[in-house]
């Protein structure tokens, strides 16, 4: 008897002589009878009744890639990938890539309620991959979201800039993207110069460094910031916002992993995460 706390395991035939859409027989051919021409592995497997295919792994010719597909879930499963390959494609290397798409994909599979073994594009049926695309587009839309704080004190900090105030008016707004906050501060820069600072602060790591609401952990990550000549952006609110969050967006983009407490994070990982406030 199984455990009932124990997830069932979907069982994926990876060698079909059924095809799991219309129930035709499925044979194992070469590609080139859909391609055109011989395509990756070389082979495939093809339902002779519907025309639904699956193609093969290359080192394991024989092994299919998941379910068969017919047109449907093939466009479904280009726009599922669309998407969720922009939340990892971005790493810096090979390794940060990796270990983007692992969280990636431990994500997914929690918002999909199902076994991380089980969360793959090729496994899904059409069912599944309508509601991976409905995450996938969560998860973009929660990727891309800016929380602004404080946003009375950034609209008068603009108003009194573009009024010619030289002054340095030190914390102005936060920003904050999924666990990540960004904190704007003016400070004395190089030739005297005024220039805004976003400090960037990551909540859900406990190094020590501070507890805010329901003490819930979050620390200070000093090498990575950006600054920038206020004399240089927008004094409009709307404008400024817009430019801000591109700049934050880069950044988030192109950082590399952060090591705090042994353990490596990617900020282009946390930004998946609700946004919390503490």
């Amino acid at each position: 008897m199984q455990n009932k706390n124990t997830k069932e395991t979907k069982k994926i035939d990876l060698h079909p002589k059924k095809c799991n859409i219309c129930g035709g027989l499925v044979i194992y051919t070469n590609n080139n009878l859909i391609y055109g021409k011989s395509y990756g592995s070389g082979k495939c497997y093809l339902c002779t009744q519907c025309g639904s295919y699956v193609g093969t792994h290359e080192p394991r010719p024989t092994e299919a890639l998941g379910l068969l597909a017919d047109s449907q879930m093939r466009t479904l499963k280009k726009k599922c990938h669309s998407i969720f390959d922009e939340f990892w494609n971005c790493g810096s290397n090979g390794k940060q890539r990796r270990y983007l798409r692992n969280m990636a994909y431990k994500r997914l599979a929690t918002m999909m309620r199902i076994p991380l073994e089980e969360c793959h594009f090729g496994y899904f049926d059409l069912l599944q991959l309508k509601k991976a695309y409905n995450c996938c587009q969560v998860l973009k839309k929660r990727s891309e979201t800016y929380t602004w704080e404080h946003t009375d004190v950034t609209k008068k900090w603009l108003e009194a800039k573009a009024a010619g105030d030289k002054e340095i008016h030190d914390h102005i707004g936060s920003v904050r993207i999924g666990t990540l906050c960004f904190d704007l501060i003016e400070r004395k820069g190089k030739r005297d110069k005024n220039y805004l600072y976003a400090d960037l602060y990551v909540g859900g790591i406990d190094t020590g460094y501070g507890y805010g609401k329901d003490d819930y952990p979050y620390t200070y990550v000093d090498w990575i910031s950006r600054q920038w000549p206020v004399d240089k952006l927008p004094k409009n609110y709307k404008s400024f916002k817009k430019e801000i969050e591109e700049k934050l967006t880069m950044l988030i983009k192109h950082a590399r992993s952060i090591t705090l407490k042994r353990k490596q994070y990617s900020l282009q990982e946390k930004i998946l995460d609700d946004v919390k406030i503490w």
